[in-house]
C-alpha cells in the first residue's frame, strides 16, 4: 500500500504551535473531515492542521510518494476541518467530493481500505523517529488513548472498570479481543455479534456506542452492534458482576447522553496519557523541552498546552477510566 508520513493533529500538544497563515496568493485551501471533538471547534483546529506541510518541510519526515506528495507537501496547503458526528456522514462526504480527505485512525483507515477498494490511507511510516522530536510526534501527537467516560460522582465504578481492564490485559485477554475482533476484522473475518450475557438480579449499566470507529466500535448493517465492543464489554460484564446494556449515539452525542443520564458511560473518549505526562514535568523539564523543539522545528506564534489536548474529549464534570486502547491518526483519501 502507497504510505507517507500523515500529520493532520501534529503540534498540538508538546509541539502545538499556531502557524502564520500563508498570503493567499500561495495558499491552497484543502477541507479535512474530522470526527466531532467536544472540546476543540473548528476555528482552532484549523490552525493546528495547517502545521502539516511545514512539518514535512521541517525535515521531520519524507515524502515517498508522488501521488501522496501532490496532495500532502503542496508549498503553502492549509486544512479547513469540517465536523461530522459519524463516519458514515464523513464517508459519504468524502464520496460526494464535499471533503477532500478525512482524518481517522488506522485500525479504520485499514479496515475501510480492506473493504473499500476505492479508499487508501496515507500511513506514518515517514515520522523520523531517531529524534526525540519524531517520536513526540508519532507516540504523543498522533497517538490518541481511548477510554471509558463517566460524570463526576461515579467514581466507585471508574474503579471497577479499571480494575476490569486491567485484569483483561494482564491476562492476555485484551490481546486475543484485538487479535481477533480488530485485526481479524481487517484481514476480512466476519464481525459476529457478543452477546453479554444477563446476570439475574444484577444492576444494569446503560453505555454509550457510536459506530463510528469499526471495528474497535463497530455496528453491522443491519444496527446490531457487533464485533470487539461488544467483546469487551461482555468481559468486563462479567468481572464487575453488572448488567451492561448498550445504547447507540453519534460522536458529538455523547456529552448529551451522558450529562442527561440517558447513559452512565460512554464507551470511548480520546485522551493521551503523553500529554498527561509531560503535564507532570518539572517547569525546568518543560522549558529545556521548548527550547528543543523551538530550535528544531518551526518558529511558533502560539503554543497549545497539554493540558488542552488530554482532555479535548471530555466536556466539564466528566471522569475518565484507564485505556483500554490506544491509535494512531492517519488520513484517508479516495484514490482518484
Amino acid at each position: 500500500m502507497k504510505k507517507i508520513i500523515s500529520l493532520s493533529l501534529a503540534l498540538m500538544l508538546v509541539l502545538g504551535i499556531l502557524i502564520v497563515p500563508a498570503s493567499a496568493e500561495e495558499t491552497t485551501l484543502c477541507k479535512i473531515g474530522v470526527l466531532s471533538m467536544l472540546n476543540i471547534d473548528e476555528s482552532k483546529m484549523k490552525d493546528i492542521l495547517t502545521a502539516r506541510t511545514l512539518l514535512i518541510k521541517a525535515g521531520f519526515a519524507q515524502n515517498d510518494n508522488a501521488e501522496a506528495a501532490n496532495t500532502e507537501n503542496h508549498k503553502n496547503m492549509v486544512m479547513e476541518p469540517i465536523y461530522y458526528d459519524s463516519l458514515n456522514a464523513m464517508l459519504m462526504a468524502l464520496d460526494a467530493g464535499d471533503i477532500d480527505r478525512m482524518e481517522i485512525y488506522e485500525s479504520t483507515a485499514k479496515y475501510l481500505c480492506a473493504t473499500n477498494d476505492k479508499l487508501f490511507y496515507i500511513s506514518n511510516d515517514g515520522i523520523d523517529t531517531s529524534t526525540d522530536i519524531g517520536m513526540a510526534l508519532l507516540k504523543g501527537i498522533l497517538a490518541n488513548d481511548f477510554a471509558f467516560m463517566m460524570t463526576e460522582g461515579r467514581e466507585a465504578m471508574r474503579d471497577e472498570f479499571n480494575t476490569a481492564v486491567a485484569t483483561i490485559k494482564e491476562d492476555g485477554t485484551m490481546e486475543k479481543l484485538i487479535a481477533e475482533y480488530i485485526d481479524g476484522a481487517i484481514e476480512g473475518k466476519d464481525i459476529a455479534p457478543i452477546e453479554i450475557a444477563k446476570i439475574d438480579g444484577a444492576e444494569t449499566i446503560k453505555i454509550a456506542i457510536t459506530g463510528s470507529l469499526p471495528p474497535m466500535d463497530y455496528i453491522a448493517p443491519d444496527g446490531t452492534p457487533a464485533g470487539f465492543n461488544t467483546a469487551l464489554l461482555a468481559e468486563i460484564s462479567k468481572r464487575i458482576g453488572k448488567n451492561i446494556e448498550l445504547v447507540q449515539v453519534d460522536s458529538m452525542g455523547r456529552a448529551a447522553a451522558l450529562a442527561s443520564g440517558s447513559v452512565d458511560v460512554v464507551f470511548w473518549t480520546r485522551t493521551s496519557s503523553f500529554a498527561n505526562r509531560i503535564s507532570s514535568k518539572s517547569e525546568d523539564e518543560k522549558k529545556a523541552f521548548d527550547e528543543e523543539r523551538d530550535a528544531k522545528v518551526l518558529q511558533v506564534k502560539e503554543m497549545f498546552s497539554p493540558e488542552m489536548y488530554s482532555t479535548a474529549d471530555m466536556p466539564e464534570k466528566t471522569i475518565i477510566t484507564d485505556p483500554f486502547f490506544t491509535d494512531t491518526l492517519v488520513i484517508v483519501m479516495n484514490k482518484t
